[in-house]
């Protein structure tokens, strides 16, 4: 007897799949994703997630649904058989939510759980700006209605004046912007002529240079010309009577 209550413990026993236990963290507020792998027998048998120590009150989610998402409130599972993982996500982390937590594996006997430490750390805090009390808001907003009514009379007066004004003031305002009009234009033409002028006169200077450069050029070259002709001849006489003379005394 008591060595069949020993090999259906040891049984019991085996039949608890259990994995290294693993730590997740998570931040308020935010969501977290756990992963649970499970062996090849059991891609249809019913996964859930539930919190230590794991009773049936405890069961957060539970589905035997295959490659279909299931949520319930703040929890959802994904079972992926393809791949042998099913998925929780935990929305809206609270540090409430800190602790111990399994992976569950429905099967005969003792379920298969796999062992989460979760940590949720708290979230940043944001500085927040108070408001101001009811009533001295509720002041300021009259005060400030009243001042705007105030200056839009004003300014009502104002415009009624200013219109008689500018309609009195416009044919003077208007004979001076066309008389400044035309002045403007007066000094846009002088300007347009002397801008065309003055290239004219320095190119037409040019010209009256160059010409009188060109023409003292040849006189220069015609001088040499004619004291080069002048020095052949003299060269050319000075020859013939060498020769005369030369001739002479041979005879």
């Amino acid at each position: 007897m008591k060595s069949s209550l020993y090999i259906l413990t040891l049984f019991i026993g085996l039949g608890c799949v259990t994995s290294a236990e693993r730590r997740v963290n998570g931040s308020e507020g935010e969501s977290v994703e756990i992963q649970c792998n499970y062996p090849d027998g059991y891609r249809y048998k019913e996964k859930y997630w539930c919190r230590h120590p794991c009773g049936n009150k405890d069961v957060l989610i539970k589905t035997g649904k295959t490659d279909t998402v299931v949520t319930v409130g703040r929890f959802s599972l994904y079972d992926n058989v393809s791949i042998r993982t099913f998925t929780v996500t935990m929305s809206r982390l609270t540090l409430q939510d800190t602790g111990v937590y399994y992976c569950g594996l429905e099967q005969w006997g003792t379920d298969g759980l796999s062992k989460i430490h979760l940590r949720v750390r708290k979230a940043p805090t944001v500085p927040t700006v108070t408001p101001s009390a009811p009533g001295s808001v509720t002041e300021e907003v009259t005060a400030t209605a009243l001042t705007a009514s105030s200056s839009q009379d004003t300014a009502s007066s104002t415009t009624g004046d200013g219109n008689e004004s500018l309609s009195r003031s416009l044919p003077d305002q208007t004979a001076t912007l066309m008389q400044d009009h035309k002045v403007d234009l007066d000094r846009c033409r002088s300007v347009f002529r002397l801008s065309i002028g003055l290239p004219c006169v320095f190119i037409l200077t040019s010209i009256v240079i160059a010409v009188e450069i060109i023409t003292r050029l040849n006189s220069c070259r015609g001088k040499r010309s004619a004291a080069q002709s002048d020095g052949q001849r003299e060269v050319t006489g000075d020859t013939a009577m060498k020769m005369a003379e030369a001739a002479g005394g041979r005879a």
